[in-house]
């Protein structure tokens, strides 16, 4: 099965009662962050998970925490 027909460019669940919207973060344009929060823009979610950047991020706008894990290897422009 190919890997974007097993995994949606972006998907919701819930977990514990908390909504969440999960997006890799890829895109043109604007930062991976702003990209993920406009990929939710219509909806409403207490957590948005996203990644592509593999730079870390923990932060809330508004009521909804922003998350992206980073990277455990590449970590791109940061430092080691």
């Amino acid at each position: 099965m190919e890997f974007y027909e097993r995994f949606p460019e972006k998907d919701v669940f819930e977990v514990n009662g908390y909504e969440i919207g999960i997006f890799h973060g890829h895109g043109e344009k604007k930062t991976t962050e702003k990209r993920a929060q406009e990929t939710f823009q219509d909806e409403s979610f207490d957590i948005i998970v996203f990644g592509h950047s593999h730079i870390p991020l923990v932060r809330y706008v508004k009521k909804t925490l922003l998350f992206n894990p980073g990277s455990p290897m590449d970590k791109r422009a940061l430092p080691y």
